[in-house]
């Protein structure tokens, strides 16, 4: 089992305990399957906290598996992970994928288009990508980039915040 992450780097303190608590329950189906990958960004905010959540379990047959844009990104993030993979390692296929789920992909620089390219590898192979977009940035921002890398490439989508945007605009939050 392969369960990919992507979400926003802006978390409340409310959503990033759900995502670290949506990261625990994913740790643990995976645990209960006889074990897997977890795969995100390792940004900060949600990738952080889904990661944070499956490693408190201390799953022996867990593997955390981080895609990187460039070298020494987030270093303090990634801590412990042995699974590391780069931007520049994508196949020609993957690097398409991520350039046409951007509608201006022209005008992006290098560095942000090897953050959009690490999308496509997060999700390509995964089973499911759990996904907290920040919907109020155009186009849900990087993380409404891998929901479109994801769709592209026939991944289910799993949007996390939904539930959790309700609640908080009655004023539980």
């Amino acid at each position: 089992m392969r369960i990919a992450f992507s979400g926003s780097r802006d978390l409340s303190k409310v959503e990033f305990l759900r995502c670290e608590s949506v990261g625990a329950y994913y740790g643990s189906a995976i645990a209960a399957a006889g074990g897997g990958t977890m795969i995100s960004g390792g940004a900060d905010g949600a990738d952080l906290a889904f990661f944070m959540g499956a490693g408190a379990l201390g799953v022996a047959d867990l593997t955390l598996e981080v895609w990187l844009p460039w070298d020494k990104y987030r270093a303090r993030n990634l801590m412990g992970y042995e699974h590391l993979g780069y931007a520049h390692q994508a196949t020609p296929e993957l690097q398409q994928v991520a350039m046409w789920c951007h509608p201006a992909w022209h005008a992006l620089t290098g560095p942000v288009r090897q953050l959009l390219t690490r999308n496509a590898l997060i999700v390509a192979g995964a089973d499911l990508l759990v996904a907290h977009p920040r919907t109020t940035k155009r186009g849900w921002g990087g993380t409404g980039h891998a929901i479109r890398c994801a769709e592209y490439l026939r991944v289910p989508v799993w949007l996390c915040n939904f539930e959790l945007q309700r609640y908080c605009q009655i004023g539980e939050c």
